[in-house]
């Protein structure tokens, strides 16, 4: 469903990503080039051939709806993209808005927000861009992620469902805590 957030986690080489990229296709194609994937590829393991292989889709149409963001991307870079796509979509509403075929009780046709994916790949390698000092004095650099991680997921939540737009978090699993994963 619109605005959700969905994390896929496995051990290394699962196929993770790949399925996430199937996933978030399947989600924007049916929709215009308004309709379209942000990926967020702090693993550095995905290019346009690996969607369009993915996908098998045309790496021209790939290229249309598919943006890959390289590293380093940071909680608040990533926050301050998504706001820009709410931005983009409220000012330009007329076309990014599509009649969904499902009439509310007063008979007029219910019109919503086009899908936006964002996949961020992997979320351990996201980081904060700077420390607050008063709330994470004293804690591990993996206690002060966990509340920037947080932070990100409570800001995140305030517009997701109203502009239609699904996150997917690829994570690894891992044994060893002492690593603070």
């Amino acid at each position: 469903p619109c605005g959700t957030i969905t994390q896929v986690g496995g051990e290394s080489s699962t196929g993770k990503t790949t399925a996430t990229i199937q996933m978030a296709w399947n989600i924007v194609e049916p929709f215009g080039p308004e309709a379209y994937v942000l990926h967020f590829d702090e693993e550095r393991a995905t290019d346009y051939d690996r969607v369009s292989a993915v996908t098998g889709v045309p790496i021209g149409e790939v290229m249309e709806k598919y943006r890959i963001i390289k590293p380093p991307n940071t909680f608040n870079s990533i926050l301050e993209q998504l706001l820009a796509v709410c931005d983009d979509k409220e000012a330009n509403k007329d076309k990014m808005m599509y009649n969904t075929g499902v009439y509310d009780i007063y008979g007029k046709e219910i019109r919503y927000f086009v899908p936006t994916v964002v996949i961020i790949d992997s979320t351990m390698a996201i980081t904060s861009d700077s420390e607050d000092v008063k709330d994470i004095s004293g804690l591990t650099s993996a206690g002060r992620e966990t509340i920037y991680r947080n932070k990100f997921l409570r800001n995140m939540m305030k517009f997701i469902g109203e502009y239609n737009i699904n996150v997917f978090f690829i994570n690894h699993t891992a044994n060893d805590m002492d690593l603070g994963k």
